[in-house]
């Protein structure tokens, strides 16, 4: 309302108007103002519905190259001869499955529509936490489905899941949903390249065997949950800032 309001009194006035014709002009408006507001707040949309709407403007092709990821990493993992050539598949591939979320996570600032949807009936905040939302039970659920696959149907163990896929995967939705709330590295491109740089990293500590065999499995499992914690942390950030002015800088 305040905004809309803003942005009446700052439309230029080409034509001026007899205070009693103007006060007839600013009843209209509000009058107007007034029909349409009562007229949104008649026909709210639910939790579960505004959900649904949200997940139409989602494009299925990331998931499906979600899902194509997943199976390429299974039919290697089958294959595999060696447990080196598997930590290598798994580092590579945990964070390209990752990856494909962000073109419908940065599609608002690569489009240019941020300042469109912060003026929308729904809030930045609401439409940032359906597609995350939405993005985490899809991934949840296929993340599941291939781990009980592998586990019934390969040599590699919940133990080596968790540590060789599970561990990059977390840190690199870590460096995703950081960058997206960033001020001054909230581009895609960014992200990307330091995905490629920390999947370098994992690659060169997991194929180094005398530091990989040093490192305890606690430790491994206490990086797990220090990476899952900075991801709840960083969407916290997102859903947090995203509604700041900081959002309107990045274009």
């Amino acid at each position: 309302m305040e905004l809309l309001e803003e942005k009446l009194k700052s439309y230029p006035r080409t034509k001026h108007y007899s205070a009693p014709q103007q006060e007839k002009i600013d009843q209209t408006v509000a009058a107007s103002k007034m029909a349409f507001f009562e007229s949104e707040s008649q026909r709210t949309t639910v939790f579960f519905e505004f959900l649904f709407e949200q997940g139409l403007y989602i494009k299925k092709r990331w998931w499906v190259l979600q899902i194509l990821v997943l199976s390429v990493l299974w039919g290697m993992l089958v294959f595999v001869e060696s447990s080196t050539h598997m930590r290598r598949s798994m580092g590579v591939c945990a964070p390209v499955f990752v990856v494909l979320v962000i073109p419908e996570l940065w599609k608002n600032k690569s489009c240019d529509t941020v300042e469109i949807e912060g003026v929308a009936y729904y809030t930045l905040r609401q439409i940032y936490a359906a597609r995350m939302l939405l993005f985490a039970l899809v991934d949840v659920l296929l993340l599941g489905i291939f781990t009980g696959i592998v586990s019934l149907m390969t040599c590699v163990t919940v133990e080596e899941l968790l540590i060789q896929f599970f561990i990059p995967l977390s840190v690199t939705c870590g460096i995703c949903f950081r960058t997206l709330c960033s001020r001054h590295f909230g581009s895609e491109y960014f992200a990307v390249s330091l995905s490629i740089l920390w999947c370098g990293i994992w690659m060169f500590i997991v194929l180094r065997e005398e530091f990989y065999r040093v490192v305890s499995v606690p430790v491994w499992f206490g990086l797990l949950v220090c990476s899952v914690l900075y991801v709840i942390y960083a969407v916290y950030r997102v859903l947090r800032d995203c509604g700041k002015e900081c959002m309107l800088e990045w274009n």
